[in-house]
């Protein structure tokens, strides 16, 4: 792959996320802080994979709380304290 075409894939990694999210620091699973102007593209695609599964994962759960409260209605919440 030439210079041009890993620059343009880079691009095209770093296209969906804001002005704000670029230059924000991530801490990595190496230990290493970057923002994303600063990684790899395979060190992007790897970001945004975990994003897409950590959103995946949310949904799951409020799909499911969702679920849980129609088929329990408010019974399941009886006794239950929240604390804030």
């Amino acid at each position: 792959m030439s210079e041009l075409q890993i620059g343009m894939s880079v691009l095209y990694e770093l296209a969906s996320f804001t002005d704000e999210e670029l230059t924000q620091p991530i801490h990595q699973d190496n230990g290493e802080t970057k923002t994303l102007l600063e990684m790899s593209r395979r060190e992007v695609a790897e970001y945004k994979r975990k994003l897409r599964e950590a959103e995946s994962t949310a949904e799951t759960a409020r799909k499911d709380a969702e679920i849980k409260i129609r088929h329990y209605g408010d019974q399941s919440f009886r006794g239950v304290l929240f604390c804030f």
